[in-house]
């Protein structure tokens, strides 16, 4: 993994851009894990079988007394409504033995940028301008943060994510730095990740 350029490239470079990519190969590094993240846990979360066999988010999840959702039936629209009954169903759901999967503390309401005015509006529903309903929703508002994915495909979809280090989430392990070398031989640098 990495790539290579030729001496003459590095003797004109004038603004060090080639001789140290460090920053911007770090930042491709995290673009590059932003969107394989979500791939995985927001576009294709409907599609792609996880390691029971049916897609991450499901109505049909196998546990040791029959099947479990952890997804509406249905595509459910942005609202608080909508998010009052998610927060509810959360509390819920089971994990993979039939017991009650304790859910504590704030939840993430995860939207693509679309959604984020309206994502705010209703957590944050207490003065508002210009409008005449802007009761506080304390039920939301103390449960939910919202959350911002700009690496969502979908415009419309939402979901409720973990928040905490006391449920299970996914985490990324890095690898170490980027390593160089000088190849006189072929006159080349090379970058490799180790």
């Amino acid at each position: 993994q990495g790539f290579q350029f030729t001496k003459q490239a590095s003797l004109s470079d004038y603004y060090n851009k080639i001789k140290n990519p460090s920053a911007n190969l770090q930042r491709s590094i995290n673009w590059a894990m932003e969107q394989t993240a979500a791939d995985k846990f927001f576009n294709n979360a409907y599609s792609d079988t996880g390691i029971d066999g049916v897609a991450l988010y499901s109505t049909a999840h196998p546990y040791e007394g029959g099947t479990i959702s952890n997804s509406a039936a249905s595509n459910l629209a942005l609202g608080p409504i909508n998010v009052e009954t998610a927060l509810s169903t959360r509390r819920r759901t089971k994990g993979h033995r039939g017991e009650p999967y304790i859910l504590v503390g704030k939840v993430g309401l995860a939207v693509p940028p679309e959604l984020e005015g309206f994502a705010r509006r209703i957590v944050h529903s207490s003065g508002l301008q210009g409008v005449a309903d802007n009761d506080t929703n304390k039920y939301i508002q103390q449960r939910t943060e919202v959350h911002v994915f700009d690496y969502k495909t979908s415009t419309t979809a939402w979901e409720l994510i973990p928040l905490g280090d006391d449920v299970n989430q996914a985490f990324v392990i890095k690898k170490g730095g980027t390593d160089v070398d000088t190849d006189f031989d072929i006159d080349q640098q090379i970058f490799k990740t180790v």
